[in-house]
C-alpha cells in the first residue's frame, strides 16, 4: 500500500515545503567541511609562524642555540686586548679592636680605595682564636669570587695590615702585578710579596691572586700552624705567620708560585704604603706624624714610587731569566745536570727568591744566556 502527501502537508510538525532538496545539503555540508579544515590550516601556520619569532627557531638540519648576544662580556679575562688598569684589583685587612691608630690609618687608605673606585674589605670581627684569621679570612674572599661570573671575578687582592700607613694614595694597584699580556710567562704565578734585609716574607703587605693555587698555599699555610699553641702575645701571632707563608711558599711546589718585589716599593714614604716600626707593641696605640708622609702627585709623576720605568725593567728581567730558563733546559742544562747546572741553578734561585735585587738577577741571566747561546 502506498501513502501520497501533498506538498503542503506537514509531517511530525516538520514543514516540508522548503526543504532543500538533497544536492543542495550536501554542498553546504562540503563548504563547511571546507571552511573548517581551512581554519585548522590557518591556525596551525599561526602557531608555526609565531613559534619561531619567539623561540627563535632555526632551519632543520642547524641546532637551536639561544641568543647570547646580551651575555658575552665586553671583556674576557686575561687576553692581551686588555690594558694593564684593566685588571680588577681588591682590597683587604683586618680590623679587630678599633684602636683610634688603626682608625685613622684606614681613613687615609679609605682615600686611596674613593680615587681608583676598588672594592674594600675589612674583617672586624675574628673568625677563630690566633694566627689563623688572616689566611681564613683570605681563603673565604677567594672562595666567594671563584663563585661569580668569571667576568665578574676580582684577579688579584691586595692584604695590607691596619698598622701599615698609606703613603702614596695616587698609585694605582695595577702598577705591580705582572704585565697583562705576559699570560703564559706568569699563569702560575699566585702571590706577589717582598722580604726584608734578613731575606724573611713580610706578610704585613702582600698581593694574593684569585685562584686554586692560592687557595692550596693558604690552606698549607693554615695546616702549618694550626697545632701550634696560641700564648695570646700578638707580636709572636704576627711572627707566626710570617714564618708559615714563607716556610709554605718555599717548598719546591711552590717556588714559582710566588715573586718578591723590592721592599721599598711598599715601605717608603713615596711608594704606596709606609710600614714603621714599633719597638714594643705598646708604640701602635701612639698616634703617628703623618707629616712624615708626602701625599704624592698624580700617576707618572716623578714623585711616585716606583715609576713606570722602574717596574716594567723588573718584569721584564723576571720574564727574560724564565725563558733562557726553558731554553736551557731544552738543551739538556737543568739545575742538576748539564755543564752548566750550576749556574742554571743559580739562576733559578735568584728567580724564585731574589727577584728583587734586578741588577744581580740581570747579570746572571746574561752570563748564562751568553754561555749557552742563546738568542
Amino acid at each position: 500500500m502506498g501513502f501520497a502527501f501533498s506538498p503542503d502537508v506537514k509531517l511530525l510538525g516538520i514543514e516540508t515545503t522548503n526543504m532543500p532538496s538533497p544536492p543542495v545539503l550536501l554542498r553546504l555540508y562540503c563548504n563547511k567541511t571546507r571552511l573548517l579544515i581551512g581554519s585548522i590550516l590557518l591556525f596551525i601556520c599561526l602557531h608555526i609562524l609565531f613559534g619561531c619569532s619567539i623561540f627563535n627557531l632555526v632551519p632543520s638540519g642547524t641546532p637551536a642555540t639561544p641568543n647570547l648576544a646580551n651575555a658575552i662580556p665586553e671583556s674576557i679575562p686575561w687576553t692581551p686586548k686588555r690594558l694593564q688598569a684593566d685588571l680588577r684589583i681588591s682590597k683587604a685587612t683586618i680590623l679587630y679592636n678599633f684602636r683610634q691608630h688603626d682608625r685613622d690609618n684606614l681613613a687615609l687608605d679609605e682615600l686611596h680605595t674613593q680615587n681608583f673606585r676598588y672594592a674594600s674589605h675589612i674583617l672586624q670581627t675574628p673568625i677563630v682564636r690566633g694566627a689563623l684569621n688572616k689566611f681564613l679570612y683570605l681563603q673565604s674572599l677567594i672562595i666567594t669570587e671563584l663563585q661569580k661570573p668569571i667576568e665578574d671575578q676580582k684577579e688579584w687582592i691586595l692584604y695590607h695590615d691596619p698598622t701599615v700607613i698609606l703613603a702614596n694614595p695616587h698609585i694605582p694597584l695595577h702598577h705591580f702585578p705582572p704585565p697583562i699580556t705576559d699570560v703564559e710567562t706568569f699563569k702560575t704565578l699566585s702571590i706577589i710579596a717582598t722580604k726584608s734585609e734578613s731575606e724573611e716574607l713580610s706578610a704585613a703587605v702582600f698581593f694574593i691572586r684569585v685562584s686554586g693555587g692560592s687557595l692550596r698555599i693558604l690552606t698549607e699555610a693554615m695546616e702549618m700552624i694550626y697545632n701550634l699553641p696560641d700564648n695570646g702575645d700578638e707580636d709572636e701571632e704576627f711572627s707566626v705567620v710570617a714564618t708559615a707563608f714563607q716556610t709554605t711558599l718555599a717548598r719546591p711546589h711552590h717556588l714559582e708560585h710566588a715573586i718578591y718585589q723590592p721592599r721599598e716599593w711598599y715601605n717608603s714614604t713615596l711608594s704606596l704604603f709606609y710600614q714603621p716600626y714599633y719597638l714594643a707593641l705598646a708604640h701602635r696605640l701612639l698616634p703617628v706624624h703623618y707629616t712624615q708622609t708626602i701625599p704624592g702627585e698624580k700617576e707618572g709623576s716623578s714623585l711616585m714610587f716606583p715609576d713606570a720605568d722602574t717596574v716594567h725593567r723588573f718584569w721584564h728581567v723576571v720574564r727574560e731569566a724564565r725563558r733562557v730558563l726553558n731554553e736551557a733546559k731544552e738543551k739538556g742544562h737543568t739545575s742538576e745536570q748539564g755543564e752548566w747546572w750550576e749556574m742554571v741553578r743559580e739562576v733559578k734561585e735568584w728567580v724564585e727568591g731574589r727577584a728583587w735585587d734586578t741588577e744581580e738577577l740581570e747579570r746572571r741571566v746574561r752570563v748564562l744566556r751568553e754561555g749557552l747561546d742563546i738568542g
